[in-house]
């Protein structure tokens, strides 16, 4: 279930520290639209989109390239986000997954949102990030 269609990233700046020179777009999404008797609704998960064209002026924001890796995102925010990068991409359930060289996300999480990763595709960085 998508809780929250494509955004600016600067409407997500009031409540998460995104570095200013970073651009881009967000959406959230959640498993279920509501709890299950005896069970916590399910976590809220954010999915921004960076496009970048400069990688270097990335790595000195949010830190060094690391490894190939494979994220799972929330497929519905992710598509609002960046359709054309996740297109053809497996699908399980409410996720996409997605396989890249990964990047520290540590710089995106606050406002109760943690457990980020990261990664690049073609044109920019996919990031995912968890409520509590």
């Amino acid at each position: 279930m998508l809780v929250r269609g494509c955004s600016d990233l600067s409407a997500l700046r009031e409540r998460i520290a995104i570095p200013p020179s970073l651009h881009g777009r967000w959406a959230a999404g959640r498993h279920t639209p509501r709890g299950v008797v005896g069970f916590e609704r399910s976590p809220i998960e954010l999915v921004l989109w960076v496009p970048v064209d400069d990688w270097s002026s990335v790595a000195s924001t949010v830190g060094p390239e690391g490894p190939d890796t494979t994220i799972a995102l929330h497929v519905y925010a992710a598509r609002e986000v960046a359709a054309a990068q996740i297109a053809g991409r497996l699908v399980e359930g409410y996720h996409v997954r997605v396989t890249g060289p990964s990047y520290p996300a540590d710089v995106f999480e606050g406002g109760g949102f943690s457990h980020g990763r990261a990664v690049r595709v073609d044109g920019g960085l996919l990031v995912g990030l968890t409520s509590a």
